[in-house]
C-alpha cells in the first residue's frame, strides 16, 4: 500500500477531510481532496484552502453524486473548487 499521500498531509489537513462524515464517507472524494490539496505550495496556504474549499464541496454534494465520478473527474472538480477559493481569497497565496 502506498502511504506517500498521507505523509504529505498534516494532522490539521487530515482533520479537515476526515472529520466531516459526508466527505470522509465518500472515499474517492476524500482521496481526491488529499491529492489536490498536496499540489498547493505551503502548509499554511493548504490549510486555508482546505478550510475554505471543504464547505463548498459539502454544499455541492446536494447536487452532485461524487461517488460515481472517475478519479480524473473528481480531481478536476476539486481543483475547480480550490481555484474558486483562491480567487475569492487571494491573500492565502
Amino acid at each position: 500500500m502506498d502511504y506517500s499521500l498521507l505523509r504529505k498531509l498534516s494532522e490539521s489537513d487530515l482533520n479537515q477531510i476526515t472529520e466531516r462524515r459526508s466527505i470522509a464517507g465518500v472515499t474517492p472524494l476524500a482521496r481526491a481532496i488529499a491529492r489536490v490539496s498536496t499540489e498547493s505550495d505551503g502548509a499554511t496556504g493548504r490549510r486555508k484552502a482546505l478550510r475554505d474549499s471543504v464547505p463548498r464541496l459539502r454544499r455541492l454534494m446536494a447536487f452532485i453524486d461524487f461517488s460515481v465520478l472517475s478519479d480524473d473527474q473528481l480531481d478536476d472538480r476539486v481543483r475547480a473548487i480550490f481555484r474558486e477559493t483562491s480567487v475569492a481569497n487571494p491573500a492565502q497565496e
